[in-house]
């Protein structure tokens, strides 16, 4: 279609009439607000074809953005970052440009409520089943520290031989897709078992747990206690067997056969033919399966044929336990997950309560809180400058990052509204976090609970951490466009696209002050393709202005208001985090709970994934947004409990 779109064909059966006349409309700032129009889903290819497919089509995609393929509802939902930019630059009136055809007020406004109404109502009965496919994958650094440790009952610094794992920005390094195999990996792998076999035969306490069964005449867990004739040899074999079978199956997590017992065994033999005691000759087999691919791998089985099914019991326990422990199941768990009664949902709720309840959950609130906030770096990459924060030590910023794992780790343990992330009236400090504040009567290394005494500070929630304040800003000046960026990103899952090339730097004036920055940026909005960006970008992040590159509020006052370019205003931090539990609560519980659930699955979330996040985000609400129900909603899942083979382009299984 290539004529423009007649407004009145919108109106008759299918435009809302208000008690005025239809197609009257309110213009407020940048607002416009139809009291008479609405479009419907077959009229919008015809609007998009007749206004918008000069820059947006097939052959030509500006900002990314192609409606070339557009049919529909299902089309927004499966590109839901790409038509929450759509429908703001149109309600900012940036879309269609000026140069381009007028788009008429009413279709403007018609079109902006179809596709937000199509954001928020998501038909689930139109979007696909699936539950999707995790490769196996290795377990990371972390995951591999916390299983050595909960497996022998020490505390394990072996792991710092690993490499880092790498992280995709925004990502997490559970991913299986981030978890690569390399010669350097497997090499270091082999020498960390080592240091772990050294570990646990220097500590006696682990060494027991681990020897249980003591072939007879056996006291003490000495040499000389198991130097045995040979008719006791046949009873000291059966002792080793035993051992090592159960061994065996906590390490790899799984039911192990006599056959797979019996190659460890040989191993055992070996060691004790060649003169090794009975406790030295375990070290053989224990360090063969510290380097197994069914220890080092979280593996599961696989159906083929394609369709979906659910995992075992026992997968389901791992996939629990890796999820909120990082680590391997413990024995209530494990045999939960045996005897296949974590399908029951109560016997799987109370679980979730007594893990989130448990000490060992707090890997998983620090371990996700710090890669979702991006304050992972902090102290190590990210640093400010010491010639302009001299006080900003590593004490202080590893306090800052301690805030705030302590702070998401009670919100899930004490079953919180997630909206309590965005504003709180405490939160965990010591003495050199509290004088940072300004807060008074907190002493001592120690991070404990503190409450705000409503002194118009404007803390509370992550958005006014001193952690997240510091790495959005620069090493020597706090930065609105980072902080911004940082919102629009991390907190509604709206990232804005990479800026066009050849776009120069801020001046050496900017530095100097809030009001040069705020005047310099100005002038940066002035390019329209900066201002499509920035308009979104700047209002948010110059709400955070009374706080300084390392969170500390700045004396007097700051210009720290705002408009975003759908005509919300705002007026500093307190007027932005009243902004997103108001107007913004949605796009933010959705996006937290599509992070946790990325972090849940180990994968990145595809269109798929749509129904069951739609369903678990419905039953959150009616939940009051309980913090608790999410994780529930995300270990009863469809994703997280079923599995499915996927395809080769030749349409045959994989393995």
């Amino acid at each position: 279609m290539n004529g423009a779109i007649d407004p009145r064909r919108l109106r008759s059966g299918l435009a809302r009439r208000s008690g005025l006349a239809a197609g009257i409309l309110v213009v407020t700032g940048y607002v416009m607000v139809a009291t008479g129009w609405a479009v419907e889903e077959a009229e919008v290819r015809p609007v998009l074809e007749a206004y918008c497919f000069k820059c947006h089509s097939e052959k030509k995609a500006e900002g990314g953005i192609s409606f070339g393929e557009f049919g529909g509802a299902l089309d927004v939902w499966r590109s839901r970052k790409e038509w929450v930019r759509v429908r703001d630059a149109i309600d900012g009136g940036r879309m269609p440009p000026e140069e381009a055809k007028e788009l008429p007020v009413g279709v403007r406004a018609g079109l902006s409520e179809w596709i937000g109404r199509t954001l928020a109502d998501v038909d689930v009965s139109r979007l696909p089943v699936d539950p999707g496919h995790v490769v196996p994958r290795r377990l990371n650094r972390t995951e591999y520290r916390y299983t050595v440790s909960d497996l022998f009952g020490i505390e394990s610094v072996a792991s710092g031989g690993l490499p880092e794992d790498q992280v995709s920005e925004g990502g997490f390094d559970n991913e299986a897709a981030t978890l690569a195999v390399q010669p350097l990996v497997i090499e270091k792998f082999l020498e960390v078992a080592d240091a772990v076999v050294a570990e646990v035969w220097g500590d006696r306490a682990a060494l027991e747990r681990l020897v249980f069964e003591k072939p007879p005449g056996g006291g003490e867990l000495a040499a000389k206690d198991f130097e045995m004739g040979e008719g006791d040899r046949w009873n000291e074999m059966e002792a080793a067997r035993r051992v090592l079978g159960r061994f065996l199956g906590q390490a790899f997590r799984r039911e192990v056969g006599e056959e797979e017992v019996e190659r460890y065994h040989v191993l055992f033999r070996g060691a004790r033919e060649a003169g090794d005691d009975y406790v030295t000759a375990m070290k053989l087999p224990v360090r063969a399966a510290l380097v197994s691919p069914a220890f080092l791998f979280r593996t599961e089985e696989v159906e083929t044929g394609g369709a979906a099914h659910r995992v075992s019991g026992r997968e389901l326990a791992n996939r629990l336990s890796y999820f909120l422990w990082l680590s391997l199941p413990d024995a209530r768990l494990a045999e939960l997950g045996a005897r296949g009664s974590l399908f029951d949902g109560e016997v799987l709720d109370a679980e979730v309560v007594r893990m989130l309840k448990d000490p060992r959950s707090q890997r998983m609130s620090r371990h996700f809180g710090m890669q979702w906030l991006r304050i992972g770096g902090l102290g190590q990459k990210i640093r400010p400058d010491r010639a302009v924060f001299p006080y900003a030590d590593d004490a202080l910023l590893e306090a800052m990052k301690e805030e705030s794992v302590l702070f998401v780790d009670s919100v899930f343990r004490e079953d919180l509204p997630l909206k309590t992330l965005l504003e709180a009236d405490y939160t965990f400090a010591n003495e050199r976090l509290a004088a940072h504040y300004g807060m008074g009567g907190v002493a001592g290394e120690e991070m404990r609970r503190v409450r705000f005494d409503g002194g118009g500070t404007g803390r509370g929630g992550v958005l006014t951490q001193a952690s997240v304040l510091t790495v959005t800003s620069s090493p020597r000046r706090s930065s609105p466009v980072f902080r911004g960026k940082w919102i629009l990103d991390v907190m509604l899952g709206q990232p804005p696209p990479p800026p066009p090339p050849n776009i120069p730097a801020l001046g050496a004036a900017a530095e100097r002050d809030v009001v040069s920055l705020r005047e310099a940026l100005g002038a940066h909005r002035a390019d329209a393709a900066c201002a499509s960006c920035h308009d979104r970008i700047d209002p948010l992040g110059f709400a955070l202005e009374a706080f300084d590159a390392t969170g500390r509020l700045r004396e007097g006052r700051v210009d720290n208001a705002g408009v975003l370019p759908d005509g919300s205003a705002f007026e500093g931090h307190d007027g932005l985090k009243e902004l997103l539990r108001t107007k913004r609560e949605g796009e933010f519980v959705r996006h937290f709970a599509s992070r946790l659930l990325v972090f849940a699955l180990g994968r990145e979330l595809s269109f798929t994934d749509e129904r069951a996040l739609v369903t678990m985000l419905a039953r959150v609400r009616e939940a009051g947004g309980s913090s608790r129900a999410l994780v529930r909603e995300i270990v009863s899942s469809y994703p997280f409990q079923y599995s499915k083979q996927p395809e080769t382009p030749e349409g045959k299984q994989t393995r």
